[in-house]
């Protein structure tokens, strides 16, 4: 899953899913997990708190049973209503590692498309004491800044 992460001007950090219009935005909180230092680890979870049907949500990534990802993809259980974006993070150089200290839970907005499916989510990474490009230094994924200057999409 094809994933860039924007750092906005404000410091806020939005994660582009995909490629797509977004017809509306709602407002709710993710769970993250970091590290002792504030690095983002793993992945992105959604619980059933949120204000839109999250199975619509998730529909787009095609979501698979939490047992059957394999740690790979977006997985959505039923069950308790609750979804996990996994991200792929870089390989640390031998001898160094990362271990999950706590989990933040800042409150984001979620853009979705016409039809309810997500297309991007922004945080605030002020809870991780990190920051913007030390709380996305783990992952593997492109990361643009914008500035004051240019507009958001």
């Amino acid at each position: 899953m094809p994933i860039t992460f924007r750092i906005e001007a404000d410091g806020a950090v939005k994660v582009l899913l995909r490629a797509a219009e977004v017809a509306s935005q709602m407002d709710d909180e993710v769970i993250l997990d970091v590290d002792h230092e504030g690095h983002w680890l793993r992945g992105i979870e959604i619980l059933e708190s949120v204000g839109f049907d999250l199975a619509r949500a998730v529909k787009p990534f095609n979501p698979k049973r939490p047992l059957e990802a394999a740690g790979i993809g977006v997985t959505y259980d039923a069950d308790a209503n609750a979804a996990f974006f996994h991200l792929k993070m870089k390989t640390l150089p031998l001898g160094k590692t990362t271990r999950y200290s706590h989990s933040i839970t800042p409150a984001a907005r979620f853009g979705l498309d016409n039809q309810g499916g997500l297309v991007w989510i922004a945080f605030s990474v002020d809870e991780a004491n990190a920051s913007p490009e030390d709380f996305l230094s783990l992952v593997d994924a492109p990361i643009e800044r914008l500035t004051a200057g240019k507009n958001a999409k």
